[in-house]
């Protein structure tokens, strides 16, 4: 992976199969991956946000996914981007859930203004 960055791409597969069929206890159980592989703990971090945030957790789930946005802004754009998940979007709808429509909207308006620079 180190050698051929693109094949990184690919290392998420069973955390990706995991959120497609609901296995949340899988999902938190999964080891982190290298801390130097960004996309794949991005991923990674995704999926656990995903996890407490449908196991009721919204605390951890926020934690976790304020650190897959961060990781997502950190990659190098591809177009079509190899993230396929709108994580701002979901970090938005756990916001709302909450009762804190500024901070979705903050958020949303961040990404709008770094896109837009």
């Amino acid at each position: 992976m180190r050698q051929i960055p693109p094949l990184e791409a690919h290392t998420p597969s069973p955390v990706y199969t995991m959120l497609r069929f609901r296995q949340w206890d899988d999902v938190l159980r999964e080891p982190a991956p290298p801390a130097d592989l960004r996309f794949s703990t991005g991923i990674w971090r995704y999926a656990r946000g995903v996890a407490f945030a449908t196991t009721g957790r919204a605390a951890d789930a926020a934690r976790e996914r304020d650190t897959a946005v961060e990781l997502k802004d950190g990659l190098t754009y591809d177009e079509p981007p190899a993230w396929f998940a709108p994580v701002r979007h979901r970090v938005g709808a756990l916001l709302l859930a909450a009762g804190r429509p500024g901070d979705a909207e903050r958020g949303e308006w961040r990404a709008a203004s770094a896109a837009a620079a």
